[in-house]
């Protein structure tokens, strides 16, 4: 059956009905894997498990009744996403705590038992020679996203990740939506700056490596 609320780490999160959810309503792990000004997530058994941290209490609250909070735009970017045909992850549950100070989101996605975060296994893609398969998709996804008019707000290599065979799938899916063209470009430009620093710079990619993918690329040379 359905279930209309979950408690994660003691605290209750009421559903948003995103999708029916038929898994555990109490669950509590101090298996964090990560944390960010803006979130903590954590792994247990068979999901991960993204709690939103408030950082301005009316802000934050008043959000989730206008459908403008930080998870909305995640979901909204992640259905948008499917509909192009790139493979998202599973969001299975998203709940919220009204008038929370501490945290007041949470997400319950699926665990991607076999994808590694492509930014910090370069070397072992290279070595299953994958990397030159995963570089193209990752920037024919990007002209896909830039051709309908959105681009990835958070936009690296540690929010797309790949299988050992080189199949990649985008996680944190927020989005930027942009009607024009010539913004496209200029945003995607200081992106890939980025990119080019965090990857090429640090020789994660070998300078062969990173123009193929800059060569794939439409948008943001």
């Amino acid at each position: 059956m359905p279930i209309d609320s979950v408690t994660f780490r003691n605290k209750k999160f009421y559903s948003k009905k995103i999708k029916p959810y038929t898994g555990k309503e109490n669950i509590h792990s101090d298996n964090k894997i990560y944390e960010s000004m803006y979130s903590r997530v954590y792994m247990h058994e068979r999901s991960v498990y993204k709690t939103v941290k408030v950082s301005n209490f009316i802000r934050d609250n008043f959000r989730l009744l206008t459908y403008r909070s930080k998870s909305y735009d995640e979901i909204k970017g992640n259905i948008f996403l499917s509909k192009l045909g790139i493979r998202v992850h599973n969001i299975q549950f998203w709940g919220v705590a009204p008038l929370s100070r501490d945290v007041n989101e949470l997400l319950i996605t699926e665990k991607l038992e076999s994808y590694l975060p492509i930014e910090h296994h370069t070397k072992l893609f290279r070595e299953n020679k994958v990397i030159e398969k995963i570089l193209i998709d990752i920037a024919n996804d990007i002209n896909l996203m830039a051709e309908n008019g959105a681009i990835y707000r958070d936009l690296h290599f540690q929010n797309v990740m790949s299988t050992e065979l080189g199949e990649i799938c985008w996680i944190d899916t927020a989005l930027k939506y942009i009607r024009s063209y010539h913004k496209i470009e200029d945003k995607l430009r200081v992106k890939v700056k980025v990119l080019k620093k965090d990857l090429l710079d640090t020789g994660k990619l070998t300078k062969s490596e990173w123009e193929i993918f800059y060569d794939t690329l439409k948008y943001g040379k």
